[in-house]
């Protein structure tokens, strides 16, 4: 009986512990206020250079930045599905992909002034921790590790979010710490300026540690150890590698390393990692020594449907997106993520937007919350499963390309790189730190020359060429790899490649296995398993919110776009 009634006491706390919340994360909003719906190609919007942009739609294009129309309906979406979070997470990059000479420090600040505006006046008492990115300097990327006008101007208009201290830390660096609102005192928000690490920032590139941020956030991280506190770590650019482009890394080398020692450190309290940039959905692992999951970074979609034109990469447009996760507010756990998003085809063919459930984080990859190890059962499916696999590709460029890789289904997907394999995972480890467990994020699409990686090797058997998997493991210094077994869903994926690759070498093709998401595009429609019944999200307001529907013709959410002119990466 004292059993009994201890197990209903504990059932009780543990229910009574549970604060379910919830908090939006945007980014990526690329504002080109000169958009407009022209019979002059040319004429639509600086933001597609001199491409021309045939049938532009009044909501935007993709060769286009957003219109100030699209902004304005994801904001006031966010409001009607989501009308009082606890906080958003907003990670920077507002101005369009134009050259520096059509814009200026005054045209950023007008722009960021403007859209800080609106998201207070339909948010007018939720916190907001925001970010810069990028492009919300002028000139772009090139923001410098101390203090600047822009740094000041903009703080002064984000005031009503920041503490004091907050305040005189972003005008010497635009990065800040501050606590989590609500009653729990659970942990806090730690803002970076990621851009100082960006590959393309020449004011950076030979430091050591710009600004200090990395000792700063050293220290805020032990302190938030000291004090029992959770801590989600909030950035525009990413480390890491762009999974749409091979070996597209974004960090300066040294500093992507020192970014994996503070994570290896100090992963016990961080609770999640939010970042944008690509204009992609996709996530990040981090793996300590002995190859546990010890962290996930989520890299919100953004809402811009601009196709990137960094060079290289095919296709890279994608469906203006929201994204609201659901959260335990006494642990800071993660518990599940929802995105939303828009057709924006659709959208100018009916004249009005319907900002529809793409999908539910836990319900498309069947793991129990978003927390790091349930991420890395999904990364687990994605790299076995073909379905799972192609399901993730549909939601990378949110719905824009529904069936991106039909082909890898039936054995057909072929790189657009001679001799390299279509999809391929990747894994890189920074050194170890001071005693420090060292950190393993798993990116897409590139390797580090000085770490453990992933690589695809070839090797011959009966006058075919079927690939295989293999670990490398490289010493401190860079030198010969020695070989390692693969373990879980890879060793797998392994074996059924060079199954696969015997058998077609038999019927006298040319085999190569696909492990990853960057294949070539195929027919447009649904991935299996995607949801497909129509009907309102639950809770979500009755007017211009629908769930998931179906195409009857199978059709894709986007019309693919023509070529564009090289402007740069994201």
């Amino acid at each position: 009986m004292r059993l009994l009634k201890l197990l209903i006491f504990l059932a009780h706390w543990g229910v009574a512990r549970a604060e379910p919340g919830k908090f939006w994360h945007i980014s990526d909003l690329h504002l080109d206020p000169d958009y407009k719906v022209s019979e002059d190609p040319l004429q639509v919007c600086p933001s597609a250079g001199s491409q021309p942009v045939p049938n532009a739609g009044p909501w935007g294009d993709y060769l286009c930045d957003s219109p100030w129309i699209l902004i304005n309906s994801s904001i006031y979406a966010m409001k009607e599905i989501e009308p009082e979070p606890d906080f958003i997470l907003w990670t920077g990059d507002n101005t369009p992909h134009v050259a520096n000479e059509r814009l200026g420090e005054a045209a950023v600040l007008r722009i960021v002034g403007r859209l800080t505006r609106l998201i207070r006046e339909v948010f007018p008492d939720t916190k907001v921790y925001a970010a810069l990115g990028n492009h919300d300097f002028h000139p772009k990327n090139q923001l410098p590790s101390g203090n600047n006008n822009i740094y000041n101007q903009v703080a002064e208009l984000w005031t009503p979010w920041l503490s004091k201290e907050s305040i005189a830390l972003f005008k010497q660096g635009a990065f800040y710490s501050e606590k989590l609102p609500g009653l729990s005192g659970a942990g806090r928000v730690v803002v970076l300026n990621t851009n100082l690490y960006y590959s393309n920032n020449e004011q950076t590139a030979g430091m050591v540690d710009p600004g200090q941020q990395f000792r700063w956030l050293d220290e805020v991280l032990t302190n938030a150890s000291r004090a029992k506190e959770m801590v989600y770590i909030v950035g525009h650019v990413p480390p890491g590698f762009f999974e749409k482009k091979r070996n597209k890394a974004w960090f300066w080398k040294s500093f992507n390393e020192e970014y994996l020692k503070v994570v290896g450190k100090h992963h016990r309290v961080i609770a999640g990692q939010f970042f944008g940039h690509q204009h992609t959905d996709s996530f990040r692992m981090f793996y300590d020594d002995a190859g546990a999951p010890i962290s996930v970074m989520f890299l919100t979609p953004g809402v811009t449907p601009w196709k990137t034109t960094l060079p290289g990469v095919v296709n890279g447009a994608n469906n203006p997106s929201i994204r609201v996760f659901e959260y335990d507010r006494a642990t800071l756990s993660l518990q599940d993520m929802v995105t939303y998003f828009v057709n924006l085809s659709q959208a100018n063919a009916q004249g009005t937007p319907l900002w529809e459930l793409e999908y539910r984080l836990t319900q498309a990859y069947g793991v129990p919350d978003a927390g790091a190890r349930s991420m890395h059962t999904a990364l687990g499916r994605i790299a076995s499963d073909p379905r799972v696999l192609q399901r993730y590709y549909v939601y990378n460029s949110v719905s824009y390309e529904p069936s991106a890789c039909e082909q890898f289904l039936n054995g057909s997907c072929r790189s657009p790189h001679p001799g390299l394999p279509a999809c391929g995972w990747s894994e890189y480890r920074a050194p170890p730190g001071r005693g420090a467990p060292r950190a393993r994020a798993l990116g897409l699409n590139g390797r580090s020359a000085r770490s453990r990686h992933t690589r695809f090797a070839k090797s011959r058997r009966r006058g075919a060429e079927p690939a295989s998997l293999s670990y490398d493991r490289a010493d401190a210094r860079g030198r010969s790899p020695s070989r390692a077994p693969l373990s879980g869903p890879f060793r797998r994926l392994h074996r059924k490649a060079r199954r696969r690759a015997v058998r077609e070498a038999k019927d006298g093709r040319r085999g190569r296995a696909v492990f990853g998401p960057s294949g070539p595009r195929g027919r447009r429609g649904r991935p299996p398993g995607a949801p497909t019944a129509a009907g309102r999200i639950a809770g979500a307001p009755s007017r211009g919110v629908r769930g998931p529907r179906s195409s009857p013709d199978g059709a894709g959410r986007g019309s693919p776009a023509p070529e564009a002119r090289a402007l740069g990466g994201p």
